[in-house]
């Protein structure tokens, strides 16, 4: 078991929920690049990266923390109960950020981020517990290619097989079968039931990494290793996107691939700064940010919540959303649309660093 803490886990958690407070939040989406906005459809974009990449975070975590665990001596039956506890509360904090601050339960939305972060960790927790490396391995492709088959082959009854358009496919009529008045949108759901099951895949991948990481190899020996396999996630990605196309909402089998190489890139800077070089001070924000990832995650998704039920009452007389007024009054009018646009993204996310330093410097981890 690896002794010294791996600060390069902590600091891509933190990139990645930073990233993700940061695109969940512009100022206006009318006045956001693209790039900075989820795909339509087929495609990715840079914020269709940092969910997907968190993720395989999420799973990097679990050969670090059970083995701590299974060295204190607690059962595989103990580590069973952990992963439904937290499993549960995850999926509940998940439901209660859908129906804050309505909570309008007929109409509520079931799965979400928080949802599809707790299905994921249970099942390739279980699967970390019962299986070895190379069995890990084999599963994580078995589900991809077989996840492939599946909305290539089945049939969906008035479209056909083989339907990847956001109408018709497979994933779309299983939602609609079980979760119907439930959806993020009448006829959709980004965080799909089926569509968890690659993304089970993205969490094995980063298990695989993660016990890499603590394996006895020397650090030089894991960064170099993370850089082919991430240069061979991104080969496979766009080899295999001709069959199966980069997609987020289906979290196609290339988008695991693809979001992969990007999550072994991103972590091999971090870990070549962190825990080989101890140059950890330049990227400590995120660091920070990490420590408490689901804590500032959810608290800023009540926050952004709030800010578009308070109404302010404006010159003429109109009410106006507190976030659109804050938007326009305190960045568009001096910076422009755009500009504005990017820098109350920029502003409300550096707002939540000051909570997340206090509680990092005093010490403070909420873990959920």
């Amino acid at each position: 078991m690896i002794k010294k803490r791996i600060q390069s886990i902590d600091a891509l958690r933190g990139i990645c929920i930073t990233a993700m407070i940061f695109m969940n939040n512009p100022g206006n989406s009318k006045y956001t690049s693209p790039l900075l906005l989820h795909a339509p459809w087929n495609g990715i974009t840079l914020a269709d990266l940092f969910f997907p990449c968190f993720i395989f975070v999420m799973g990097m975590v679990i050969p670090v923390s059970f083995g701590k665990r299974m060295a204190k001596g607690q059962t595989k039956g103990q580590l069973i109960a952990h992963l439904l506890k937290r499993s549960a509360m995850l999926f509940l904090i998940g439901l209660f950020l859908n129906a804050f601050p309505c909570f309008d339960m007929q109409h509520v939305r079931i799965l979400g981020v928080l949802q599809r972060i707790a299905l994921v960790y249970f099942f390739s927790g279980l699967i970390f517990l019962f299986s070895s490396t190379m069995s890990m391995f084999i599963i994580s492709a078995a589900i991809l290619i077989g996840y492939y088959l599946l909305l290539r082959f089945v049939p969906v009854p008035g479209y056909g097989a083989g339907v990847f358009e956001r109408t018709g496919n497979l994933i779309q009529y299983i939602d609609l079968k079980l979760l119907k008045g439930h959806l993020y949108t009448p006829d959709w759901d980004p965080e799909g039931l089926l569509s968890t099951l690659p993304a089970i895949a993205s969490s094995l991948l980063g298990i695989l990494t993660g016990c890499l990481l603590v394996s006895d190899k020397k650090n030089t020996n894991k960064l170099y290793i993370m850089l082919v396999c991430s240069a061979l996630a991104f080969i496979s990605s766009i080899i295999t996107q001709k069959w199966f196309p980069l997609n987020k909402n289906l979290w196609s089998s290339s988008f695991v691939l693809f979001t992969t190489g990007f999550a072994l890139l991103l972590l091999s800077v971090c870990y070549w700064l962190a825990d080989i070089n101890n140059l950890a001070t330049l990227i400590k924000p995120f660091i920070i940010f990490g420590s408490n990832a689901i804590l500032v995650y959810t608290l800023s998704e009540m926050m952004t919540k709030i800010l578009g039920c308070v109404k302010v009452e404006v010159s003429s007389g109109t009410l106006i959303m507190l976030k659109e007024w804050l938007f326009e009054n305190w960045f568009a009018q001096w910076a422009g649309n755009y500009a504005g646009s990017l820098l109350y993204s920029a502003a409300y996310t550096l707002l939540w660093f000051i909570p997340m330093a206090v509680l990092y410097y005093k010490k403070i981890f909420i873990k959920i």
